[in-house]
């Protein structure tokens, strides 16, 4: 898991705020990602505490393998200083993967909320109390075309599993919050 976090993040490039599909795959509904919290501490890094708000009529359904846990997929600086935490590659790879977590997807149903806590151990950061972090999250409607590639995508040694997930996305950023600094826990 190690190296499939480093590779996200050398492969990781830089997509403004807001919501994005990048194959072009329909982004309705577009749910609303709050980070509530976001805080240095000393013994992991980064820590944030985010809810995702799906206020449409259906169901939505987000890829969640990185949005828990200790280790986001990917870091990113936008050009105006704020760290994006990316929670899925937002490109293909065209090399096969020695190791990478299977794919998890997490339904929300329509008009409810998830809530979670993410830390990451985090690049070096300087000058913590002037750092923006926002949180992206791949969701989209349905998982049945993207869990079927999946499991074919897993029987050809040129496909990296992280590619059906790419095609299957839509993105959603959150809100922009400022770090501070927590105590040790």
């Amino acid at each position: 898991m190690k190296i499939a976090a480093i590779a996200l993040s050398a492969i990781c490039f830089l997509i403004g705020p807001g919501h994005a599909s990048l194959s072009g795959t329909e982004c309705k509904p577009l749910p609303g990602i709050i980070v509530k919290e976001a805080s240095w501490v000393r013994t992991k890094g980064v820590h944030l505490k985010w809810r995702i708000l799906n206020t449409a009529d259906v169901p939505i359904y987000v890829y969640s393998t990185f949005l828990t846990g200790s280790r986001a997929a990917a870091w990113s600086e936008r050009s105006d200083g704020t760290f994006e935490i990316r929670t899925s590659l937002n490109t293909k790879l065209h090399m096969t993967a020695y190791s990478y977590p299977k794919a998890v997807f997490t339904r929300i149903e329509p008009h409810s909320t998830l809530d979670g806590d993410l830390s990451d151990p985090a690049p070096r950061l300087r000058k913590l109390n002037k750092v923006r972090i926002s949180l992206s999250v791949a969701y989209g409607n349905s998982i049945a075309r993207v869990e079927q590639d999946l499991q074919a995508s897993a029987h050809v040694d040129a496909e990296h599993p992280a590619n059906p997930i790419v095609e299957w996305q839509c993105i959603a950023w959150s809100n922009v919050v400022k770090l501070k600094a927590g105590t040790s826990r």
